[in-house]
């Protein structure tokens, strides 16, 4: 599907979602990482 009323080129969306997944997974895995070291195995 076209869509007409986009304003912004299509790769420059793709681009701009990927790096902003890609800091926020990066954001994100470090603090679970830290997590690990403060918290007891089940």
């Amino acid at each position: 599907m076209i869509n007409k009323g986009v304003s912004s080129p299509t790769g420059f969306t793709r681009w701009f979602q990927l790096i902003c997944g890609f800091v926020l997974m990066m954001s994100i895995s470090s603090s679970q990482y830290v997590w690990t070291l403060f918290v007891d195995p089940l």
